[in-house]
């Protein structure tokens, strides 16, 4: 929920959600004994530059660029500066007391309210978004009536 950027409001080329420009992948690791951090990984890709041609026909439907949704070619490097800047503001803005981000973060949310697939090992399970927690985790509740907040793993908003 937290691992996909989207452009757009509303359905662009088959998407409920506009189309998705931004992946970000996260990785943890903790000592067994203590269950401290050991290290964490993030990783983030973007589509800058890219053509609707240039994205494989499965999925040209769903991605999008920052040039397909601009027209305009954005220098590599200087939204690598732009985004490094911008997550140091995000630190920064983390730490208000009064949660102002979290609010935002809530509000942009597109999964609240959909109908999403929690994978989790080799299983999935058909779930409702209901809410972003205080924690940021993603409230779902399962077919059964039984209710789950989720931290970590992958929750899809495919059909």
């Amino acid at each position: 929920w937290v691992n996909d950027l989207y452009l757009g409001e509303s359905a662009m080329d088959g998407s409920p959600f506009g189309q998705k420009i931004c992946g970000i992948l996260t990785q943890m690791d903790m000592e067994p004994d203590s269950g401290h951090v050991r290290s964490i990984v993030v990783g983030i890709g973007v589509n800058v530059n890219h053509r609707k041609k240039d994205f494989p026909k499965e999925i040209r439907n769903l991605a999008g660029s920052i040039f397909t949704a601009t027209g305009k070619t954005v220098p590599r490097a200087l939204l690598a500066a732009q985004m490094t800047r911008a997550m140091d503001r995000l630190r920064i803005s983390l730490q208000d007391p009064e949660g102002s981000y979290l609010a935002r973060y809530r509000e942009m949310s597109v999964l609240p309210g959909r109908d999403v697939t929690v994978f989790s090992g080799d299983s999935e399970r058909k779930a409702k978004a209901l809410c972003i927690e205080d924690d940021y985790a993603l409230r779902v509740r399962y077919a059964n009536g039984s209710e789950e907040s989720l931290r970590g793993g992958e929750v899809s908003i495919r059909s």
